[in-house]
């Protein structure tokens, strides 16, 4: 038989499009987080389509992250839901609002009565329906597999965690593939002790299937500041804020020579400070330069100095309006020369059944 009456045959039996002849080039469809410094080193946001994993030591910022990830994709897309399965019954919708999410549009899911097979079936479900355009997962080593909740605590059981996660891996690619362009799923981990002399100190629960699953994963930790900015020890009970830094450890939708760059930006009562985000990306860009106490705004063109102060925290009170707009036009304009970048697509009949493909 001829390949094209294969492909002919596969597409009848199995839907068009599933077999064809050339790809389409297309780029990812991404979510600005509203983290300024968090979507530079994403290259424009987080990539729809694709299973994020959070994870660190406890009081790290996870759920933090969560939230302000849930509200990001409430503005960007306000006409599907977002999804919570809180297996830890942590999230506090009074801080979930502080930091934008919208609890009157959220699922909220509570599996205390569901063993981890059947919470992974409801949000396979879920995701399926075409009607959710995130979920979070809070988190990944609080649920109890049906093999745990038969036997007594003294009872050792084979990959409680690893064996349920492994298989719902295979059915949650499945389910992003069919909505990659409105669904991203993120699912929060914690961070263990590796009590073997080799490989790294610390590791995650559930296995490499989820590790392979991801095609982004971050590392969080969090420092507390007092209220000029300044780093506090890490055990202050009131800290006036808190910044969380984020480390892209896997990115497999944009540059790979980005691997473990790092991201921070600052939680205070009122929740994201943008001014200290803006601030922390500017640095990073070289915009903002210091010399010695003394830090100095620079035209990003001619490299003149717009703008200078002595101390952080004074050179971030004294910033004008003007100067504000001035660095958001320039993180919009690098922006916009991301989702300028993408190839051209390439010619292919739509009558040969092709289809667009992500990279």
């Amino acid at each position: 038989m001829a390949i094209s009456d294969i492909m002919k045959a596969v597409n009848r039996s199995y839907g068009k499009g599933t077999a064809s002849f050339g790809v389409t080039v297309k780029d990812i469809r991404r979510l600005p987080t509203g983290i300024i410094s968090l979507d530079n080193i994403l290259q424009g946001g987080l990539p729809f389509g694709r299973a994020i994993e959070i994870y660190g030591a406890e009081s790290a910022g996870k759920s933090t992250l969560a939230s302000i990830f849930v509200a990001a994709m409430q503005r960007e897309v306000p006409e599907l839901y977002c999804v919570w399965v809180d297996s830890e019954g942590t999230y506090d919708p009074v801080y979930g609002e502080i930091l934008g999410v919208d609890n009157s549009k959220l699922i909220y899911v509570s599996p205390e009565n569901l063993s981890a097979e059947q919470t992974y079936d409801t949000i396979t479900e879920l995701l399926n329906s075409g009607e959710v355009s995130m979920c979070v997962l809070d988190d990944i080593p609080s649920l109890e597999s049906g093999q745990e909740e038969q036997k007594d605590v003294q009872d050792s059981t084979m990959a409680p965690i690893a064996g349920p996660l492994s298989k719902f891996c295979k059915k949650l690619k499945k389910a992003l593939l069919r909505h990659r362009d409105t669904t991203i799923y993120v699912g929060l981990n914690q961070l263990r002790d590796n009590f073997s002399q080799y490989g790294a100190p610390t590791l995650t629960p559930g296995g490499r299937a989820w590790k392979h699953a991801c095609s982004v994963r971050f590392e969080v930790t969090a420092v507390p500041l007092d209220a000029s900015g300044k780093e506090m020890g890490r055990k202050v009970d009131n800290p006036a804020m808190t910044q969380i830094s984020v480390c892209k450890i896997k990115d497999k939708t944009c540059n790979k020579m980005g691997r473990k760059k790092i991201a921070s930006f600052v939680i205070s009562d009122n929740g994201l400070d943008t001014l200290f985000d803006l601030y922390n990306a500017a640095v990073s860009a070289g915009i903002i330069k210091t010399a010695g106490s003394k830090l100095m705004l620079l035209n990003k063109e001619t490299g003149e100095v717009i703008h200078s102060c002595v101390g952080k925290d004074a050179f971030r009170k004294s910033l004008t309006a003007e100067h504000i707009a001035y660095l958001k036009s320039v993180f919009e304009e690098e922006t916009e020369k991301v989702d300028e970048s993408t190839l051209p697509p390439l010619e292919n009949d739509e009558e040969e059944g092709g289809e667009d493909t992500n990279k």
